[in-house]
């Protein structure tokens, strides 16, 4: 090999170089790591699900601890591969919500990798502080609260069919609805309510 230097003290017709060459084999990609629950499922629960799943919510359980969602890896699993949760009713093809819960295909990915590796815990120091839910009303102040005019039976137990009841605003024009929710008496007899 002939090298070719700006030095005075190598002469470059002379000069003898050696190339050292080490051989590795072929890269691969490094493994995927395992989706935990502390690092990975609890930030796309907290996004996406804790407004009904937390204790007291809408929901018939809490996903707020490792404990409490461990139990359903497999239900979230399947629910959200089928999209059934978190629900979301409006029309994609429509426009777009800042309020859609709907997940990533990533988040889906990362919530039935986690089922399927037996949903490990994680190191708990990736946990961040609990979210605090309001035990009332989530959202602020609102300009107009509407009650329902007589109350729906329910059974001791069982399921029953959705119930259709009309609650009057009295509006005498019509009005745009910057968010609304709804506050059932008996939170944990009501899993979904479509206005």
């Amino acid at each position: 090999m002939r090298l070719k230097y700006n030095s005075n003290r190598l002469c470059p017709s002379r000069s003898r170089g050696f190339l050292r060459i080490g051989l590795q084999a072929p890269l691969r990609p490094a493994p995927a790591m395992q989706p935990t629950f502390y690092h990975d499922v609890l930030p796309i629960l907290e996004q996406h699900c804790q407004s009904c799943h937390h204790g007291g919510g809408i929901a018939p359980m809490s996903f707020e601890t490792y404990e409490e969602t461990r139990l359903f890896a497999g239900a979230i699993r399947r629910a959200t591969q089928e999209k059934s949760m978190p629900p979301w009713f409006a029309d994609l093809h429509v426009g777009q919500f800042s309020n859609d819960p709907s997940l990533r295909p990533e988040e889906i990915g990362a919530l039935a990798a986690w089922a399927e590796a037996k949903s490990p815990a994680g190191d708990t120091k990736n946990a961040r502080p609990s979210r605090r839910w309001a035990e009332s009303w989530s959202i602020p102040k609102a300009d107009l609260v509407l009650k329902m005019t007589q109350a729906v039976a329910l059974p001791a137990s069982g399921d029953i069919e959705y119930t259709y009841e009309i609650v009057p605003t009295n509006f005498k024009e019509d009005r745009w609805v910057q968010m609304a929710e709804v506050l059932p008496t008996l939170r944990s007899n009501v899993h979904h309510a479509v206005v």
